[in-house]
């Protein structure tokens, strides 16, 4: 466990040690170069974004699929729209109920 410890450690310190070197005897050169890495970064994003999202969409049961889930939450929120209707109407004769008090006069008979 230390070991890998300290190889990690020293892989760290010779990164700083080579970004430190490289910024103090050719800054235009890192930077450019920084410059081309996010480039080159950003268009590899770019085009598996696209790969990914035209691959993905040309499947006939994906469209089916998608469809049915714009369905399904069209059914739901419908009926999710009419539970929260019946809870509040359950609630007010609820709370009617709750404010009534549970105690009932008996009439008896008085001497």
């Amino acid at each position: 466990m230390k070991r890998q410890h300290i190889l990690v450690m020293l892989i760290v310190g010779l990164a700083i040690f080579g970004v430190l070197s490289q910024l103090t005897t050719n800054f235009t050169g890192f930077i450019k170069q920084l410059l081309y890495f996010s480039i080159i970064i950003s268009i590899i994003l770019v085009i598996g974004y696209f790969l990914v999202k035209f691959l993905s969409n040309r499947s006939d049961e994906m469209k089916k699929y998608k469809q049915a889930v714009r369905q399904s939450k069209r059914k739901y929120r419908y009926l999710h729209k009419e539970k929260k209707q019946q809870q509040k109407n359950r609630t007010h004769t609820f709370r009617n109920r709750k404010n009534r008090s549970h105690l009932h006069v008996i009439d008896g008979k008085k001497k």
